[in-house]
């Protein structure tokens, strides 16, 4: 196969970048650029494909001549099956490029379900936090209030203004 492709189904020579967990997943620039990139892959393809027909259309100068008809019948034929191959070479890239879609819609899933985990986490934290610690002080100070209150109504020289 001629395509530029190598076994993964990319440029020959491109390097399959991951992101980061902190970059989340595939912006529309880079969807567009990779678009853009299959392409000029595929112009590539279509040019190579239709020099490699030109040459192989020529004859040899000391080879039989073809009759009009023939060379009418064999440039038909080698247009058909260029264009064949050609769409089996967009067809293929097609399929890659859908599984990588689909794998980064997969990623996709998997991080949305990771940060909405993460969150229920983060809440669950802040609601242990408040009930272990800000609501138990408040009850605490609120029982106080309520003793000083009983305190004070049964002694009322008991106050903070009796004592000076």
């Amino acid at each position: 196969m001629e395509s530029g492709r190598n076994g993964s189904g990319r440029e020959a020579g491109a390097t399959a970048r991951r992101p980061r967990a902190s970059e989340g997943t595939a912006t529309e620039q880079e969807a567009a650029e990779r678009a853009r990139q299959h392409a000029q892959a595929a112009t590539r393809a279509r040019a190579r494909a239709a020099e490699r027909d030109r040459r192989k259309s020529e004859r040899p100068a000391a080879a039989d001549a073809f009759s009009e008809e023939d060379d009418r019948v064999l440039t038909e034929l080698a247009r058909q099956v260029g264009l064949a191959v050609h769409n089996a070479r967009l067809d293929t890239a097609l399929q890659t490029t859908l599984d990588e879609l689909r794998k980064q819609a997969d990623e996709l899933r998997q991080s949305r379900a990771r940060v909405v985990a993460s969150g229920d986490a983060e809440r669950r934290r802040v609601e242990r936090n408040l009930h272990d610690g800000a609501q138990q002080h408040l009850v605490a100070m609120a029982v106080s209030l309520r003793l000083a209150r009983d305190i004070l109504a049964e002694d009322p020289s008991a106050g903070p203004e009796s004592g000076e």
